[in-house]
């Protein structure tokens, strides 16, 4: 049994419905006193992750995994090639799974839709392992949109900016500034192979300044040095959400700091309240 793309949905049905009741046929399947823990008959399951040998006695949670290379004792070919389509497309897509009553069902999305900014394909709404997102629908497009805990989404995410001028430090290699959940940073361009990445310095900015995203202009204000003459560096609070730059003295963060308030950059002396501006 052969299945492919063209299917429309009536015929995905009916194929994944005519898979179940063969499958249903078959799971069930009993092994006869072979469970390793107590000795009773053991139950041929179909689970969230493929098929398993499970114990009868409904106290004793001994289960085994079954192989697709040992799966063929126990079920016919055709509902092996047809499970594995199954898992194929809930892997790829995550558009069809089972509903509760065991027949298969092709659902489709009904949740808010985004215009993505990169590609003006269709961006849905997904639950991420820490927060919501808005992804684009295109395969080849890796674009996506974070959900702000107020509820609003995050504004759309900078283009990379190759600068091949700027060199990496530890690998042969350039740097690209690119824009991540924690602000802007510079990495290698030959990534993954070059996994070196680093804040950026404000004077390294400077010479991109026409092509970097408009809404970091304010960074570009920003102070490049300490009074003592420390570069200064681009960083991001996870507290307070924002873009600010500190400066450091052989690898260590100096007492220097300084935010942007109210359309221009003051500095923050850890120990005192006062500032002064530039």
């Amino acid at each position: 049994m052969q299945l492919d793309e063209s299917l429309n949905e009536t015929q995905l049905n009916e194929k994944f419905n005519m898979f179940f009741e063969i499958l249903s046929t078959k799971v069930g399947v009993i092994r006869k006193e072979e469970c390793p823990n107590c000795g009773s008959d053991l139950k041929l399951k179909d689970g969230r992750f493929g098929f398993y040998w499970g114990c009868t006695q409904p106290d004793d949670k001994w289960t085994e995994q079954v192989s697709w290379e040992n799966i063929n004792k126990y079920l016919p070919k055709e509902v092996l090639g047809l499970r594995k389509y199954f898992q194929k497309l809930y892997k790829d897509y995550n558009k069809r799974w089972l509903t509760g009553n065991g027949k298969f069902k092709l659902k489709g999305y009904d949740g808010p839709i985004l215009e993505c900014d990169n590609c003006s394909s269709e961006m849905q709404l997904k639950n991420g392992r820490i927060d919501k997102y808005f992804e684009c629908t295109n395969p080849e497009c890796t674009n996506y949109r974070r959900l702000l805990s107020n509820g609003e989404i995050a504004p759309p995410k900078m283009k990379p900016l190759h600068m091949p001028d700027l060199t990496c430090l530890k690998v042969d290699d350039y740097y690209v500034l690119r824009e991540g959940r924690w602000g802007i940073f510079l990495a290698a361009s030959k990534f993954p192979e070059n996994r070196e990445t680093r804040a950026p310095l404000v004077e390294e900015l400077l010479p991109y300044k026409d092509q970097i995203d408009p809404k970091y202009d304010f960074i570009l204000k920003a102070p490049t040095q300490d009074p003592e003459g420390n570069k200064a560096i681009v960083r991001f609070s996870r507290k307070a959400k924002e873009q600010y730059v500190l400066s450091e003295k052989d690898g260590e963060p100096t007492k220097w700091k300084a935010f942007y308030r109210n359309g221009r950059w003051v500095t923050a002396d850890e120990q005192s309240s006062t500032s002064a501006d530039f």
